[in-house]
């Protein structure tokens, strides 16, 4: 289930299946997998979330009106982040990531999510994370690893193939990348790049 506060007006738009949040709204969610867990937090002045009966669900849920799902969520109205903060069966916290920009949006059935500039922003804290790759200074952010893209004009997220496109059109986006071998903090990376494809 997602849980949303707002602080100033929650509006219903019937015609559109829309509803609106407003002021200083804060979403939560939780995704548990056998062996992690997810918790997403999402923050903007604004929120809107499209709404559609579920054709899926149960005859029983259809009856009692509650069939319904979420086809569409963005943000307005200034700066929005969301943080993702993955922990292990237990308690221990394997990493987080950070993204700040101008509108966050999900799109459902793509399993799409885009952030969107100016000046956008992505941390990476994947530091504890096992190693998956034979070379250790292999670059990726599947490894255990620091990273920071500052600067792009759109990031997309497709969940189902973990894939990350990020983009900028009039500057470069600055890379910083940290990966963590053994333990220990390797080599310091630094760069640029007007596009990115990351898997």
């Amino acid at each position: 289930p997602l849980t949303i506060t707002a602080r100033d007006a929650v509006r219903y738009l019937s015609a559109s299946n829309r509803v609106v949040f407003d002021g200083n709204c804060v979403a939560s969610a939780e995704k548990k997998d056998p062996n992690v867990a997810h918790a997403f937090t999402l923050s903007a002045p604004r929120f809107a979330l499209d709404l559609a009966e579920d054709a899926n669900a149960p005859a029983a849920r259809k009856a009692a009106g509650k069939a319904i799902t979420l086809t569409r969520f963005s943000t307005a109205g200034g700066q929005a982040s969301i943080k993702v903060v993955r922990r292990q069966a237990g308690g221990l916290v394997l990493g987080w990531t950070r993204v700040l920009a101008s509108e966050l949006e999900y799109e459902a059935a793509s399993k799409l999510f885009t952030a969107r500039g100016p000046e956008g922003e992505l941390r990476l804290n994947n530091a504890q994370v096992a190693q998956r790759q034979t070379d250790p200074n292999a670059f990726g952010f599947d490894q255990p690893c620091y990273a920071f893209l500052r600067g792009f004009d759109e990031l997309v997220f497709a969940s189902d193939t973990n894939r990350i496109v990020v983009a900028a059109k009039s500057r470069l986006i600055l890379i910083d990348y940290i990966p963590v071998v053994g333990g220990k903090y390797g080599q310091h990376i630094r760069g640029d790049a007007g596009h990115l494809d990351l898997t």
